[in-house]
């Protein structure tokens, strides 16, 4: 698979390695409440919009590669759509939605597109420190690193959300499909504009996230410079409509 989707599937196919700090198990009480405040927390942000810069870094059968460039983000429920590129012009563009990934590359001046099936965009949106872990059985300790919350899905893949335990502020989150792992590194604080609101309330999320396959040198590192809730002047519909991109790029069939 290309590039574009060892980058996608990355983000949505692997996880990392579970701590090996000592841990203390929480009670129950205490593990609801961080469940019910990680979704307190990201209640507001179903839809979004933002800006940022994105680097890829990947090996293949060609050798080793380095792509950077703007990136805009839009978010609608659990679908996702990014555009990638450079001084304005789009080379790469993705559009998740369900289990189906779309993405459009750019070549030589003629655009291309590729639909795969892989899980949910839901789940790179977790890893983003976006969306809060799924349902399922919950535990939580507390280490030195931090406040571990772990919760296994209906897949049996495990999920650990690793916070400050002073600040609560998200330090990494992990995913574990039993068979590959990576680790999502939460490095700053953006605060994501709400409209109508004190800056002071504004909802804090993870602006600089590194995702890395275990045991790999490929990595994506997504840095946000900033992330808002007023999407009343994005064109929602058409960045999500995979149709009337392909329409728009002149995708060659």
């Amino acid at each position: 698979m290309r590039r574009i989707g060892w980058m996608v599937l990355l983000l949505v196919s692997c996880a990392a390695a579970p701590s090996t700090d000592a841990e203390e198990p929480l009670q129950a009480s205490r593990v609801q409440e961080l469940r019910t405040a990680e979704a307190e927390r990201l209640t507001e942000l179903d839809e979004l919009v933002g800006h940022g810069v994105i680097e890829l870094h990947w090996s293949d059968e060609s050798g080793t590669h380095h792509q950077q460039g703007d990136l805009d983000f839009w978010r609608r429920g659990e679908a996702i759509s990014m555009r990638i590129g450079k001084f304005g012009e789009p080379s790469i563009w993705i559009v998740g939605e369900g289990r189906t990934t779309t993405w459009f590359e750019r070549r030589d001046e003629q655009w291309t597109r590729q639909v795969g099936e892989v899980q949910e965009p839901l789940s790179v949106l977790r890893l983003l420190g976006l969306a809060a872990l799924p349902e399922g059985p919950t535990s939580a300790a507390a280490t030195d690193a931090g406040t571990i919350l772990r919760v296994e899905d209906d897949r049996g893949w495990t999920w650990e959300a690793t916070r400050d335990p002073h600040s609560g502020l998200l330090q990494r989150v992990a995913l574990h499909d039993g068979v590959r792992r990576v680790l999502a590194v939460h490095r700053r604080v953006l605060r994501v504009e709400m409209p109508g609101r004190s800056e002071v309330s504004w909802p804090q999320v993870s602006g600089l996230v590194d995702l890395q396959e275990e045991g790999s040198d490929d990595y994506t590192k997504i840095d946000f410079a900033w992330l808002s809730t007023d999407t009343g002047e994005e064109p929602m519909d058409r960045v999500f409509d995979v149709e009337y991109l392909s329409e728009a790029m002149g995708v060659a069939e």
